[in-house]
């Protein structure tokens, strides 16, 4: 068994939950894929958390090939942005079905929403399943692309913010 790794000091609080962060390397050379999805694998089946206060989540890039590399067996639910674009919608209903196939509860959080198309999108997927709708932000959006830290308090951020801590918190109990 490979040593427990360990986590970084929390880098922000929110209310009384400490959050902490491990950034992994994404690709070290062309055509190889990423570079510690075997060790990745092995990090979240060996995880060890101190007791039950603490959570991991695992942020991974769109798709679906994260089913078939093992990361889906170390987590409890699913949460999945979901783009105002035909190819988010189908990829939707795909990751929706492999987490009824696995017994994973899935959320979505609808991303770039413009008002106009709000309820279409709401209805392109499990609506009973849509836990936020971030709208289309130019500061958002701005921030993104300049690789900067979101500074504008936008109120669907904060009321998605407490949603999450709330399921992933319970999610624990």
């Amino acid at each position: 068994m490979r040593p427990l790794i360990s986590i970084p000091e929390p880098i922000f609080k929110r209310g009384e939950t400490l959050v902490k962060v491990e950034k992994h390397p994404q690709f070290l050379s062309i055509l190889k894929g990423w570079a510690s999805l075997r060790g990745s694998c092995e990090f979240f089946e060996n995880l060890q958390l101190k007791d039950d206060s603490e959570l991991t989540i695992i942020d991974t890039d769109a798709g679906i090939e994260h089913f078939g590399r093992g990361v889906e067996r170390g987590v409890d639910i699913i949460i999945m942005v979901v783009d105002p674009s035909y190819e988010s919608i189908q990829l939707a209903h795909k990751i929706n079905s492999l987490a009824e196939t696995i017994s994973k509860p899935i959320y979505f959080v609808l991303n770039k929403v413009k008002a106009e198309i709000k309820d279409n999108l709401k209805n392109a997927v499990p609506s009973n399943k849509v836990i936020g709708v971030i709208p289309n932000n130019n500061e958002i959006f701005s921030s993104g692309f300049l690789g900067k830290e979101i500074d504008t308090k936008i109120e669907e951020l904060d009321r998605l913010s407490e949603i999450l801590m709330n399921i992933l918190l319970t999610t624990k109990t």
